[in-house]
């Protein structure tokens, strides 16, 4: 056997040293290469052992490492033995594979991870996790030796946490248990007894923009604003600069509703304390210590509630005590009161002779606005008045206004009111659609004190319309001077039913004539068999007397009886009933139903004890 394999070398060697190409193979083969291994079947075409490996100096088809093709043209290259697999480059290992197939790149594998690298890894394609590769924005994490996993996609802003077995997305503030503030601003927060921003010892909370100190809360929570906080003021607010409408502190409300531009209360037991104290040192410019302004509909630019809601004082000669301005749609000065009856929301009062107690004007330049009005009041109960005037004086005038710019005319007696104006003096109205209403109900008594009512513009309960409708047989009079230069009374006349008359002249010829009605009559009147029309004639010579007929809506004929054929002329006068108009059916009028009286009350006075009260000047 020695013989055989010490000949089978010295051939190998023979044909190393004579050929450029060594073959080996179960057939003549030409090698293709220097040293051409080649089977004629799938398996092992190199195998190494040694005396170490399986079957040592015997070995087997399963010793040591082999190399083989099989039936896919698949090279393998096969460690038979329980051991690793080694890869080296300048007498140094790079790679290496244990026997149980873990890896170790630069290092020695571990049995803790299928690849261990020791050094950088470069990836240029996907990983993958459970055959899947993820989507764009996912992170792939580890199950704690279970399967990897992708993880889904956070929103924007969020951060990645650890939250348990499998880490995940949060928001920020839910990442850092709400206990940071964030320029995103905060959710979750408790009650505030936890989260809290400041400091747990004596030193100043400090807000900085621009490098510079804004606003300073000191260590015993005293604010200052563009200065040091003062322990005068609970809030000090500084501002230097010397810009019209600058202000230091400017309270705005923009809602609706009971809102108030600046709100201040105390509870001091002791006399002179203020909610609100305002104190302007300049003596020579129009400096206010308190200035409020609103732009809501409904709010107030300074609002006083207490025994004294808003009390002023002035120690200059024109200097106004509380003086207020209603810019737009708001007031220059609000009042409530809640005490007893008859005491008024404002009280003001003038002991001058030709004083004023309550002066209102709007200064705005002459224009269209709707709203710039000098005095507005409203109010929501039946027995009174939004604005109610009386006058104690015998003579004297209840309210007077005046428009169109002119001065307001009264009458010497007095009145309950006087208004005066270029085209009309008083403008009524009355919005109802339904019900009797007028634009003017006018009450005045009789000697023995029974109501008498005048409707002036007025509509009864089933629509029918009337210019002036009274009660008690009161009559629609003028009067004209008569020989003496006095007055003497003229009455109307007034009929059961509604009618207009129209007064002509005619003549007949030949014994007969056509006269026509104006055709603006004709269009207002209703002429039919229960409505005809009426027709009076006076002749103004003789002859056998005359008959109407062929009577329409348009005219009538006047024909001389006995077939005369005179000539003589005559005038006439027609009566017929007013037309239905407007909803109103003056057709049928009769005797219809008369207005109904409206109750009178007479509005209780205000006793001297009621009007008056002591106000103490308290000065500051």
């Amino acid at each position: 056997m020695k013989t055989k394999i010490i000949m089978i070398i010295l051939l190998l060697m023979s044909s190393m040293i004579k050929a450029q190409t060594i073959g080996v193979s179960q057939i003549s083969l030409n090698p293709q290469s220097l040293f051409h291994v080649h089977s004629t079947a799938a398996g092992q075409l190199f195998q190494l052992s040694n005396v170490n490996t399986t079957g040592g100096n015997s070995p087997t088809s399963t010793s040591g490492f082999n190399i083989s093709i099989d039936v896919s043209k698949n090279i393998n290259f096969n460690q038979m033995e329980v051991a690793g697999i080694s890869f080296a480059t300048s007498n140094a290992t790079r790679v290496a594979i244990d026997a149980s197939g873990y890896i170790g790149i630069n290092t020695a594998p571990s049995a803790s991870y299928r690849l261990n690298v020791a050094g950088n890894v470069n990836l240029t394609g996907a990983i993958y996790a459970n055959g899947s590769a993820g989507t764009n924005g996912q992170l792939l994490y580890s199950t704690a030796g279970a399967t990897d996993a992708w993880l889904p996609v956070g929103t924007s802003g969020q951060l990645f946490v650890a939250t348990g077995a499998v880490p995940g997305w949060q928001n920020v503030s839910t990442a850092l248990n709400n206990t940071a503030w964030l320029t995103t601003r905060n959710t979750g927060l408790s009650d505030g007894t936890t989260n809290l921003l400041g400091t747990t010892d004596a030193v100043p909370i400090r807000f900085v923009t621009s490098n510079a100190e804004r606003m300073q809360i000191n260590a015993a929570g005293y604010v200052g604003i563009f200065t040091n906080p003062s322990a005068s003021y609970r809030l000090y607010v500084n501002n230097s600069s010397t810009t019209l409408g600058d202000a230091a502190i400017n309270g705005t409300i923009s809602g609706n509703g009971q809102v108030y531009g600046v709100y201040g209360t105390t509870n001091s037991t002791t006399a002179n304390g203020s909610g609100v104290y305002g104190y302007a040192s300049g003596t020579t410019v129009a400096n206010n210590g308190v200035w409020g302004q609103s732009a809501s509909n409904a709010g107030s630019g300074v609002y006083g509630l207490g025994s004294i809601g808003v009390f002023g004082i002035t120690n200059f000669t024109g200097g106004l005590a509380v003086a207020g301005n209603g810019l737009t749609n708001g007031y220059a000065g609000y009042f409530t009161s809640q005490t007893s009856a008859y005491l008024g929301t404002l009280y003001s009062e003038n002991s001058t002779t030709d004083g004023t107690a309550v002066y209102a004007k709007n200064t705005t330049a002459t224009g269209a606005g709707n709203f710039g009005d000098a005095i507005e009041a409203f109010t929501a109960q039946s027995g009174s008045a939004a604005l109610w005037g009386e006058n104690t004086s015998t003579i004297g005038t209840g309210i007077m206004a005046s428009g169109n710019n002119i001065g307001t005319n009264f009458l010497a007696a007095g009145s309950g009111g006087a208004f005066t104006g270029t085209t009309y003096g008083a403008y009524l109205r009355a919005n109802n659609t339904s019900g009797q209403r007028a634009a003017l109900c006018a009450v005045a008594y009789t000697a023995g004190g029974v109501q008498r009512q005048t409707l002036v513009g007025a509509f009864s309960a089933t629509n029918v319309e009337y210019k002036i409708w009274g009660t008690g047989g009161a009559t629609v009079s003028t009067s004209v001077p008569d020989l003496n230069g006095q007055s003497a009374t003229l009455h109307a006349v007034e009929t059961p039913e509604y009618y207009f008359s129209d007064y002509g002249q005619a003549q007949l010829n030949n014994g007969k004539v056509h006269v026509d009605i104006d055709p603006i009559l004709v269009k207002n009147i209703a002429i039919n068999d229960k409505h005809p029309l009426r027709v009076f004639v006076q002749l103004e010579g003789d002859c056998n007397g005359v008959y109407i007929t062929n009577k329409t809506k348009n005219g009538f004929d006047v024909v001389e009886l006995n077939g005369g054929k005179s000539n003589v002329k005559f005038q006439w006068n027609i009566v017929c009933n007013v037309a239905d108009m407007d909803g109103s059916n003056y057709s049928e009028l009769r005797f219809e139903v008369g207005p109904i009286i409206e109750k009178s009350e007479t509005k209780k006075e205000l006793t001297k004890e009621k009007k008056g009260k002591t106000v103490e000047i308290i000065k500051k």
